[in-house]
């Protein structure tokens, strides 16, 4: 046996006799015999402690186990209370404060945002807007980076930036315009992050929008990233986009804010034997930067869209590729760690003017005093005819204030639209089961006919809407759809004169 062994031992004799001692009520020298008690009779004592601490208990064998005492926790103190007489046995368990550690509490059930990164090969393309629409109402994305939005900043941009503001009235876009054919990144994210512009980094090989997105405790740093291909048109090469990117990485080297870079970088980061990926990889291995997306995002099977974070930052988890947007590039989402703001509120005004009695208002309107009693002057008859017509007003249909939450709004969405998600689903799940070629390619023309059917389904709503309108309505169905955002004609004012 060995010394730590005899110590064990030595240990539990003690525990033992101190044990006995307190049920009979003798001095607790562990020195001294116990005065009165025989050897048979400690045992039996001692059995009885050890059933009511249930430290013997049966084995499968059906011997009896547990002869020695059980180790105590040593976070709690186990003493016999001194009251008790010699029949009862009540153990008292009080907290060892000094071997206590303080666990740090932490909340895991809020919930994280959802980030995507997209490539949408021009935003104002045929069906792109429903396309973007239906992806956010899907995944319930809270932010979704674009690249070659192909936006330009003026008037020609009304009617895809309507028709989101009109669909997500939660969420609001910045983006960068493009000066050429092509380029430009967005970000379309709920409103309510609070969401700080920076200020542009100069570089020419590529485009960029900052953003520092704050919720709650938590912040993120995003930089959305679109990298044209060189050309012998835009005269760019590999080694300054090499140099610009090394440079914006070291800026930010030492912030504690946390880093994630989405964007299409236009290197087939995948292909080992690519000269210019392999320089990308060094360029990020050497600044500890991780790029997350792994598979396929383009059509052609390279992965070209990335999601790239410093090591020792856990801000992205939980990468997938979704590949139902009928287009060349698929989507990337992922799990951003910042907490997902709530929706957003708006505070109306209302009144119920349809339940207002017509009989009683113009009962109401000749009893009135502009009617009995009219002023004689123009500036006293028109403050009469203010007073009563707003104060019948107010006594037959009473303005109302509410508060209503901003959700998406997508009214062209039917039965048969969600009849055709589900098979599209069935589809996806096939397809990522057998991996298959051909499963592939049923897969791909089950997100084209969902994707025409949303387009066809939205255009027989818009119609239907347009169809029985008078003239007035017209126009305000028209510039609903084709402005970005009408504001008030008058402003709000509280003054009585």
């Amino acid at each position: 046996m060995s010394f730590a062994s005899n110590q064990a031992v030595a240990h539990d004799r003690q525990e033992w006799t101190w044990l006995i001692r307190s049920s009979l009520q003798c001095p607790h020298d562990p020195g001294q015999p116990i005065q009165g008690v025989s050897t048979l009779h400690a045992v039996k004592l001692g059995c009885d402690i050890s059933k009511l601490w249930n430290i013997a208990r049966r084995t499968k064998r059906g011997r009896r186990g547990g002869k020695r005492l059980r180790r105590i926790i040593p976070s709690i103190t186990n003493r016999l209370n001194d009251d008790d007489d010699l029949g009862t046995f009540n153990p008292i368990c009080t907290r060892n404060a000094s071997n206590l550690i303080h666990v740090k509490k932490s909340n895991m059930n809020v919930p994280h945002a959802k980030l995507a990164l997209w490539n949408a090969q021009s935003m104002r393309g045929r069906a792109k807007s429903s396309a973007i629409i239906d992806f956010v109402i899907s995944r319930r994305l809270d932010i979704l980076a674009i690249t070659e939005s192909w936006l330009t900043g003026d008037e020609r941009d009304n009617r895809i930036l309507s028709d989101l503001g009109s669909a997500l009235p939660d969420h609001v876009i910045h983006h960068v315009p493009r000066l050429k054919r092509g380029g430009g990144v967005a970000v379309l994210l709920r409103k309510g992050f609070d969401v700080a512009v920076n200020s542009a980094f100069p570089a020419k090989s590529f485009k960029l929008i900052d953003l520092t997105i704050s919720s709650k405790s938590a912040s993120v740093r995003l930089f959305t990233v679109y990298r044209p291909p060189p050309s012998k048109t835009n005269k760019l090469t590999t080694q300054t986009f090499f140099a610009e990117f090394n440079a914006l990485i070291e800026m930010f080297t030492s912030s504690r804010t946390p880093i994630v870079f989405a964007g299409d970088f236009n290197f087939r980061i995948d292909v080992c034997d690519d000269s210019d990926a392999r320089g990308f990889r060094e360029l990020l291995e050497s600044s500890s930067l991780d790029q997350h997306v792994q598979g396929p995002t383009h059509r052609c099977g390279h992965t070209l869209d990335m999601l790239i974070t410093r090591y020792s930052d856990s801000i992205v988890s939980d990468v997938v590729i979704d590949a139902s947007l009928p287009f060349d590039h698929a989507a990337v989402v992922c799990d951003l760690a910042v907490c997902r703001p709530p929706a957003t509120k708006r505070h109306i005004r209302f009144r119920q003017l349809r339940r207002i009695d017509l009989g009683a208002f113009k009962k109401d309107i000749t009893a009135s005093p502009l009617v009995t009693a009219p002023q004689s002057d123009i500036e006293s008859l028109s403050v009469q005819f203010d007073t009563s017509l707003s104060g019948l007003l107010n006594n037959h249909a009473p303005e109302v204030e509410h508060d209503i939450s901003l959700r998406p709004h997508a009214p062209w969405y039917d039965d048969a639209i969600r009849a055709e998600k589900r098979e599209r689903r069935r589809c996806e799940r096939q397809f990522c089961k057998s991996g298959l070629e051909v499963h592939r390619q049923i897969y791909k023309d089950q997100c084209k006919r969902y994707s025409a059917m949303i387009e066809k389904a939205k255009a027989n709503y818009h119609q239907s809407q347009l169809k029985d309108c008078d003239q007035r309505q017209l126009f305000r169905q028209v510039d609903r759809m084709c402005s970005a955002g009408s504001g008030r004609i008058l402003p709000s004012h509280s003054d009585t004169k």
